[in-house]
């Protein structure tokens, strides 16, 4: 998980870097790669945010059982 969001984030700075016009490129008054980070990139976070924090609540749950057994 935490590989695909690094290769999503690797993907947009090489975006942006790769192609400059992005930056001049307006929607609305807002420069495309803006749109592009509000619209694609920062729900991925938050996604991968909730995630990390469903598989830390699981791992948390397994480790409370297996102290709870002794």
């Amino acid at each position: 998980m935490a590989s695909g969001f690094l290769l999503v984030l690797a993907a947009y700075g090489a975006m942006v870097a790769l192609v400059p016009q992005l930056a001049q490129m307006r929607i609305l008054g807002v420069p495309v790669n803006w749109i592009i980070l509000g619209v694609a990139l920062y729900p991925v976070i938050g996604l991968s945010a909730w995630l990390y924090n469903r598989s830390a609540a699981r791992n948390e749950a397994r480790y409370r059982d297996l102290v709870e057994e002794k």
